[in-house]
């Protein structure tokens, strides 16, 4: 049966449907002066920072150093449990005191390594003090889980008194011992609150994992990583699902994201990759990585994995 030819309403039809394009790979807004302060707060998460953990040490360990060196230059108890005592109160706060110095100028090192980092390659000389400051770092962690235990025994253990009885019961009326007991705690704290707080947190994980992905991508810097802000997203064309759309021909009608079908007229988002997506489900992906979540190209210009995709190649 031959082919009917097509009527000029036919034609006419044809032109006014709508035709959206490829789009081409973004260029990167320069970061405004909200989007560099935002930076900078959030920033203080990560705390493997160098510069982090050297505003956390002198927050931790500055008022423990300062506190005994006022308690222990000004108290001097003698009537208070046995010499002994006084002399392993004394000896842990000091050996205490000297291992936060000791932390707190180490973390100051690899603040100020991080801060005059240039860019690669690095010299011999960096390297060398970079691994130095490791080192030691890791050299006060053995010491101050070493000298953790000693202090649980001296200071929660029996003291010994020079009365008949043998135990002393007199401790908290020393000024040196509590200050001492006080910074054992914050190693407690340390050591526990970080456990007690990924036990906490399981619940979150496993059961209201939507929430978590949703809270990073609002305290995500997109100026900062690999996010896209509002602005680029507006950038990328949307197009209404439809059972004939040419980049979905060969290929499941499904969202990637979301794992559910597309209904008819739901509104897609297409990446310069040509792949195609709900455009909500999408939009908080590249919200956090601005990478096609299929193929893994970005979709700004500089990443040498970006194919410029063909202009011009219409969706419908």
């Amino acid at each position: 049966m031959p082919r009917p030819a097509y009527t000029p309403l036919d034609v006419e039809q044809q032109e006014e449907r709508p035709t959206v394009q490829i789009p081409n790979v973004l260029r990167r807004e320069e970061p405004s002066r909200s989007a560099r302060r935002g930076r900078r707060l959030l920033r203080l998460l990560h705390a493997n920072d160098p510069l982090v953990a050297f505003y956390c040490s002198c927050l931790v360990n500055l008022p423990q150093i300062i506190a005994v060196i006022v308690v222990f230059a000004y108290f001097n108890e003698n009537k208070v449990c046995s010499v002994t005592a006084r002399r392993q109160w004394r000896a842990w706060g000091i050996v205490h005191a000297l291992r936060l110095t000791a932390g707190t100028l180490v973390s100051a090192g690899r603040a100020r390594l991080a801060a005059t980092a240039g860019p690669p390659p690095e010299p011999e000389g960096r390297r060398r003090l970079r691994a130095l400051a490791a080192n030691a770092r890791n050299s006060l962690d053995a010491l101050a889980l070493i000298w953790f235990v000693v202090g649980n025994m001296w200071l929660l253990g029996s003291v010994p008194s020079t009365t008949s009885s043998g135990v002393c019961h007199d401790a908290g009326r020393s000024p040196v011992y509590v200050t001492d007991v006080a910074m054992l705690v914050i190693q407690y704290a340390q050591i526990c609150l970080p456990c007690l707080f990924a036990v906490a947190m399981v619940p979150v994980f496993c059961f209201c994992l939507p929430c978590v992905i949703r809270l990073l991508a609002a305290l995500h810097d997109p100026q900062h990583g690999r996010g896209a802000t509002r602005r680029d997203l507006d950038k990328l064309p949307t197009c209404p699902f439809s059972a004939d759309l040419d980049l979905l021909k060969g290929e499941e009608p499904c969202c990637p994201v979301c794992i559910c079908d597309y209904e008819e007229n739901d509104r897609l988002r297409v990446l310069p990759c040509s792949h195609v997506f709900h455009a909500d489900c999408v939009d908080q992906w590249l919200a956090v990585n601005a990478t096609c979540p299929l193929c893994r190209k970005s979709i700004f210009v500089p990443d040498s994995d970006v194919e410029s995709p063909t202009p011009g190649v219409n969706l419908t």
